[in-house]
């Protein structure tokens, strides 16, 4: 449940545990920048597959990271306090409730997410197996035109070194192509990209996610669970 990849968006899981192919060079060097040489900023993105598309948003600073899928009208929380420990929230802006999941929580679910990779969408170990091929201007800004294969297709990034962010990740081809595209980058997040703000959560329901399994009975709960990828029988 809480591997890096399988956290950023539909898009990605496509990637978890198939790297792309080194056939050379890296693009970009394989040692992780440190949480504080990533700049803040607030992206708005466009999520397409097929005729589909919906806007997806990325929120970030030196110790919080906020994804809002406005499909779903699910948003993503994770925090990092003074001692590393992450703690991770799903919120659901239609039902007003949010669970908590604990850094021990987390720990016990599996591999603590990697914190870069969640900030960057597309982490490290991804962009070493690409290998540049040109570049673009995305809104005014220089992209490095990155590209691979993974075992489920062909994958291109273009990706702003400045920013640590791609402004745009594209899986497959064709009419079976999964993209994202940047659409809008800011330096601090519009007054109405407030999903995760304090002051929103303040009049939320909370749920600790170490309670969830003495709450099956609940249809909420039972979302939840299955989103976690738990299913249950009596």
């Amino acid at each position: 449940m809480f591997s890096a990849i399988r956290f950023l968006l539909p898009l990605l899981f496509l990637l978890a545990g198939s790297a792309p192919q080194a056939h050379e060079s890296p693009a970009v060097p394989s040692v992780t920048p440190a949480v504080h040489d990533l700049p803040s900023l607030a992206a708005r993105y466009q999520f397409q597959i097929g005729k589909r598309n919906s806007d997806w948003y990325l929120i970030r600073d030196a110790n919080r990271i906020v994804i809002y899928d406005a499909a779903s009208g699910q948003a993503k929380l994770w925090e990092k306090d003074a001692r590393g420990d992450i703690e991770f929230s799903r919120i659901f802006t239609a039902d007003r409730r949010l669970v908590e999941y604990a850094p021990g929580e987390i720990k016990a679910r599996g591999p603590v997410p990697d914190w870069n990779a969640l900030a960057s969408i597309v982490g490290p170990r991804e962009l070493a197996g690409l290998r540049k091929t040109g570049e673009r201007k995305v809104l005014g800004r220089n992209a490095a035109i990155l590209t691979g294969t993974t075992a489920g297709g062909k994958l291109q990034v273009w990706w702003l070194a400045q920013e640590r962010l791609p402004a745009m990740v594209q899986h497959g081809q064709g009419s079976k192509a999964v993209r994202l595209v940047l659409r809008e980058l800011r330096s601090q997040p519009a007054g109405e990209w407030n999903w995760a703000e304090p002051e929103t959560l303040a009049a939320y329901s909370r749920l600790d996610a170490a309670d969830l399994g003495d709450m099956e009975y609940d249809p909420f709960v039972q979302k939840v669970l299955h989103l976690d990828g738990h299913s249950h029988s009596h």
